[in-house]
């Protein structure tokens, strides 16, 4: 009987171990449950937020999908624009006479696909060709559309009786007409007149780069001081005149 009841007690005492490392794995694995199931519920959030902020990205995507076509058509129709402006100016360039004693040669590269560089070439009525070259201030169409103007305006003058009353009466319908406008800009008038054995060239000039007369091989810088045209209106305009050899 002794020995069944120690034999119960062990029993007893056993059950009571092995109940309490039950409870302590049930415990451990409820923390491990409950730590797993934060983590899901951590990643479920996470990947509510990151679909979240893939929809942000995606509408952000398509707005700017939405802008760059925006910039695409007004860059398309810019450079129609301004393929059409390049097209219009170089209407108003005419081109080069051809044949007889004076030979004319040209060289138009502006800077952009338009500029504010001018020049002409007329006859004059007493024979002979007038040239006239301009470099409106600014760039780009702005200074096309000066040089638009400065056409229209100098057709008017073309046939003044010397280069300097030419440029007089240019600048003074420039001051007058468009005084807002800053129609500034260097120009400069030429006269070539055929005599027997070369020709005379009188030169007048408004702020511009010097004339280079090359004869027989050298070259020499012809610069004469002067005002800018749109700038004051009774400015008068310096003129020179050479005799140019055949060949020059």
């Amino acid at each position: 009987m002794n020995v069944v009841a120690a034999d119960a007690v062990d029993l007893a005492e056993e059950n009571r171990r092995l109940r309490e490392q039950l409870e302590q794995k049930t415990r451990v694995a409820a923390k491990a449950l409950a730590a797993q199931q934060r983590r899901v519920l951590e990643m479920e959030e996470y990947a509510a937020d990151l679909a979240a902020a893939n929809e942000r990205v995606s509408q952000a995507n398509a707005s700017l999908a939405a802008a760059l076509r925006v910039l695409e058509e007004k860059d398309r129709r810019l450079s129609e624009d301004l393929a059409q402006a390049r097209s219009f100016q170089q209407r108003i360039l005419p081109r080069p006479p051809l044949g007889g004693r004076v030979g004319f040669a040209i060289a138009y590269h502006p800077a952009e696909e338009v500029g504010g560089d001018l020049y002409s070439v007329s006859a004059l009525p007493g024979g002979g060709w007038r040239v006239f070259i301009a470099d409106a201030i600014g760039h780009g169409v702005q200074a096309a559309l000066r040089t638009m103007i400065l056409k229209s305006e100098y057709d008017a003058v073309r046939d003044a009786a010397t280069p300097r009353e030419a440029l007089a009466r240019l600048n003074r319908q420039i001051v007058a007409v468009y005084p807002g406008l800053d129609l500034h800009c260097t120009a400069a008038c030429i006269d070539v007149a055929p005599e027997a054995h070369g020709a005379r060239v009188t030169y007048a000039t408004a702020a511009h780069p010097p004339l280079v007369h090359v004869s027989a091989g050298e070259a020499q810088q012809l610069y004469q001081p002067g005002p800018f045209l749109g700038v004051v209106a009774e400015a008068e305009f310096p003129s020179m005149t050479l005799a140019a050899q055949p060949g020059d």
